[in-house]
């Protein structure tokens, strides 16, 4: 796809940034996820944080998707790693590129950080193989399955 910008995300871009990763949790969960507790989190998220770095892809100067990264420590990474918190494009804006672009990104980014590694948590298959097989095709590793248990009520 030709005209596709990856660009650092600014707090002004929460709107937009809400927008797409509540796009990408309507997909996960399928209507089950509360749109009044993202708008106030994504500000807030973007406004505070030290170590979360979002990135818009835009087309035509249009947002068509969005990536989340967070700076992360372990011991296993040897240091700082990269997580990849949220990943969404448009489904009309897939398979042409922009994802692998947002990809892209994220490595340089994380290069340029010292960062020894990226993580992303992909969903399960195999309703959503394309998914996994697109972090695949991006040269991830599949480790095993990630689980999480929810601290606050939604």
């Amino acid at each position: 796809m030709t005209g596709v910008e990856i660009r650092a995300a600014r707090a002004t871009d929460s709107n937009t940034i809400c927008r797409l990763v509540f796009s990408l949790m309507e997909a996960l969960y399928q209507g089950d996820y509360p749109l009044d507790m993202l708008q106030p989190a994504t500000e807030r998220v973007l406004r505070n944080s030290t170590d979360v770095f979002p990135f818009l892809a835009l087309h035509d100067a249009r947002p068509v998707g969005v990536i989340v990264l967070n700076r992360c420590t372990t011991i296993y990474a040897l240091g700082d790693l990269g997580e990849i918190s949220e990943l969404y494009v448009e489904p009309a804006h897939r398979s042409a590129g922009v994802g692998a672009a947002l990809i892209e990104k994220a490595v340089a980014f994380g290069r340029s950080k010292g960062w020894s590694m990226l993580e992303v948590t992909a969903p399960g298959v195999p309703k959503w193989r394309r998914s996994v097989d697109f972090y695949r095709r991006s040269g991830f590793k599949e480790i095993g399955p990630q689980l999480y248990l929810m601290l606050v009520d939604v």
